[in-house]
């Protein structure tokens, strides 16, 4: 594994999570929990995974009809998590471990960037949390 210093703040395609069994399975077997207005769906899973976590961002197509606006959402929460991922990183290098993740924006209104960027480091602190109890 990396040292914690050494994760550029990018997005890579390693990064991204894809593959559709691994989704199907994170919806069906995975953990969650909501904070508004995104639903994170979580996994551990085995060290299999090139880079320490695995991100997928959905939203609703009921809630935005538009794809612009969808898109938005999505490069925004993209962006807040690629800035701060480090928080996770940090903690899943330490540990040697890893987990693929799905953020499920729920709500029915735009948010501007520094109010996703909040949720998104809320949501990573609350995963560490979460992932503790889990795996111990």
């Amino acid at each position: 594994m990396r040292s914690q210093s050494m994760y550029r703040q990018t997005f890579s395609k390693a990064e991204r999570l894809s593959c559709r069994t691994t989704i199907n399975q994170l919806f069906s077997e995975g953990n969650s929990f909501y904070i508004y207005p995104v639903k994170v769906f979580w996994m551990p899973v085995d060290n299999i995974l090139e880079a320490p976590a695995q991100v997928v961002v959905s939203v609703s197509k009921r809630n935005f009809s538009g794809a612009v606006q969808r898109n938005r959402i999505k490069r925004l929460i993209r962006e807040s998590y690629r800035k701060n991922k480090q928080i996770l990183y940090n903690y899943l290098s330490e540990n040697n471990k890893q987990c693929v993740l799905a953020l499920v924006y729920t709500g029915n209104k735009m948010q501007d960037y520094h109010r996703i960027e909040s949720i998104i480091i809320i949501i990573l602190q609350r995963l560490i949390k979460e992932y503790e109890k889990v795996t111990g």
